[in-house]
């Protein structure tokens, strides 16, 4: 088979017809410089192919820069062709979704039509239940719409502290059939804000395994520096700090900062809400100074972002003035108790938990000022807005059961604060187990009411097993501890074990100096009671020193009218008395007028 211009040309050259041959060798020389020059020759038929790829051969260069233009150019086209194709089936999907969002709208305000209504008011808050009602049947055929209404008003029913109401929309997101039409951004949302939600219930358990599923979806398709991971995190922190893992809980408020910080910069509320939760955690942990710095950055941003009146900056208020309550910086705290509670009624009403939780703290705020009949009322209202809002077994109404009894406790009703402390540490019970620390410290609470009613056995045994609860604990504030000794080894000394609460303190003493603890006073009690105890013993010398050193600790710290700084200096008084030290006793005693 022939291939090729030469085998062509020498081809046309030897035929034996001569009308089919070159006419003379200047035709030859012709197609042979033809062909050298890559151009079509005389002894091949012409065509399509033949012809331009002669050309091209010529042309190369241009030819492949043409190509290349070619593809470019097409390629542009077909890529912008695509992109606006998937741009307009996005706009005709949102302007889809936007009609259907506008119906449900028209269709939901049309209550507020007069004939609609038949001339009663209309609630926002009816609105809202008529819109849930609604979607709860409604929209099947638009999944992601729906899902993403029912999450707009889960969160606000959470907003407002309607947790069961919020918590039947959320789960209502997961019985919707066609959930991969769901987008996984709104799915993990949806997470998030039911994990939330049983968190608030005091559904702990339920709330963590929601948060873990969450977090292995969220982390499947989204990279760590996600806006949702950095909402996932902080969620995860809340959550861990809920059932008292504070190592956990820290590691994750700190991914959260990070993550914020990377998002949305150093001036956000995402990065003020990591500074609070971080707050929380040291609060928690007895670091008051770092709590406190905390607080007060996160404040700022608040107020500069959110201004004055607004939730978030009331329970930022709320808190720090909590530090301050426990610094003794007493009028700060109840100015900042006061503007918290004012804006949350405010924005909230009378009856939302946020109003019950600022009553409380402010309730404590007058019980460390012995101001108990102040504390009563406040405390009372507080525990009634609870009770309403949560069951009987919520740490919300255990924590207020247990104002209420300090309260009582300062106005020497000891049985009806013992009844509220065992009620609380029954609570705690159930809904924690042993392994939070709020359960210990109302143990040890009921075991002081018990010890003020002279039942010292069972006050005994309370606080003994307190203890051993908070022995087994890696997570809990350190004064929790040291109370209960001090509380157990005043029961010993009024049980006239002097020796047993002697080496009971002394043990305690030893590592509450060592501890970077921000309560004083704690040592300052410690001391006297183990003064107490050696005076007793007749060890005169050392028991002068402590009951004298610790009065003065605990007078700084609590000031003169406190009832433990006057039971500290009438330990002193009782010293002095034995002693026949008459003008100690006029001294000291003119102390206590």
């Amino acid at each position: 088979m022939l291939i090729g211009d030469l085998d062509n040309i020498c081809m046309m050259a030897l035929r034996k017809e001569p009308e089919r041959r070159y006419a003379s060798a200047e035709m030859l020389a012709y197609d042979i410089e033809r062909y050298l020059n890559s151009l079509p020759i005389l002894a091949r038929k012409e065509s399509f192919v033949y012809t331009s790829k002669k050309f091209i051969i010529r042309h190369k260069a241009a030819v492949i820069t043409a190509a290349v233009l070619f593809f470019v150019v097409n390629g542009l086209i077909l890529f912008y062709t695509i992109q606006l194709k998937a741009e307009r089936d996005k706009a005709n999907l949102e302007a889809k979704k936007s009609e259907q969002v506008a119906s449900f709208l028209q269709d939901l305000f049309l209550v507020s039509d007069p004939n609609e209504s038949k001339g009663e008011t209309i609630t926002a808050r009816e609105l809202l239940a008529r819109g849930a009602s609604r979607l709860m049947v409604g929209l099947e055929e638009e999944p992601e719409i729906k899902s993403q209404l029912l999450n707009t008003i889960g969160k606000v029913y959470t907003n407002l502290g309607l947790y069961n109401s919020a918590e039947e929309l959320f789960l209502k997101i997961n019985e919707i059939k066609n959930l991969e039409a769901i987008d996984k951004e709104t799915y993990v949302e949806t997470l998030i804000n039911l994990g939330k939600t049983y968190g608030f219930n005091g559904k702990y358990k339920l709330a963590g395994d929601i948060f873990i599923k969450a977090k292995n979806i969220g982390e499947k398709y989204y990279p760590s520096n996600h806006i949702i991971i950095g909402e996932l995190y902080s969620s995860l922190g809340n959550h861990f700090y809920q059932i008292a893992d504070f190592d956990s809980s820290y590691i994750y408020y700190k991914k959260a900062e990070k993550n914020f910080i990377l998002n949305f910069g150093k001036e956000s509320e995402q990065l003020a809400e990591a500074l609070y939760n971080l707050g929380v955690l040291e609060f928690d942990r007895g670091n008051l100074e770092k709590s406190d710095s905390l607080y007060s950055a996160s404040l700022k941003l608040y107020i500069k972002i959110r201004g004055e009146l607004d939730a978030q900056t009331a329970t930022t208020q709320n808190e720090l003035a909590s530090v301050y309550r426990h610094q003794g910086k007493f009028d700060e705290a109840e100015k900042l108790y006061k503007k918290a509670l004012e804006t949350r009624i405010k924005i909230f009403g009378n009856n939302h938990p946020d109003v019950a939780h600022t009553l409380n703290h402010l309730s404590r705020l007058y019980y460390n000022q012995e101001l108990y009949e102040k504390a009563e009322p406040l405390a009372r209202q507080s525990l009634e807005t609870r009770e309403k809002i949560y069951d009987e077994t919520h740490p919300e109404v255990s924590a207020s059961k247990s104002s209420l009894a300090g309260t009582l406790m300062g106005l020497k009703r000891y049985e009806e604060a013992e009844k509220l402390y065992e009620e609380a540490y029954n609570s705690s019970m159930k809904k924690f187990g042993e392994s939070h620390p709020y359960t210990p410290a109302l143990l040890g609470n009921l075991g002081i009411a018990l010890m003020e009613q002279r039942k010292y056995k069972e006050a005994e045994n309370a606080m003994l097993k307190a203890l051993k609860m908070l022995d087994r604990l890696s997570a809990y504030r350190p004064t929790y501890r040291s109370g209960r000794i001090v509380s157990l080894a005043e029961l010993y000394n009024r049980t006239n074990r002097y020796s047993k609460a002697e080496e009971l303190i002394r043990k305690e003493l030893t590592l509450l100096k060592k501890s970077d603890i921000d309560e004083d006073w704690l040592i300052g009690l410690a001391e006297s009671e183990l003064g107490y105890s050696l005076f007793k013993q007749s060890k005169d010398l050392e028991a002068e020193g402590l009951l004298v050193n610790g009065y003065n600790i605990v007078k700084k710290n609590k000031g003169e009218k406190s009832y433990i700084t006057k039971n500290a200096l009438q330990k002193i008084i009782d010293f002095y008395s034995s002693k026949g030290r008459k003008d100690k006793v006029a001294e000291y005693s003119y102390s206590s007028k």
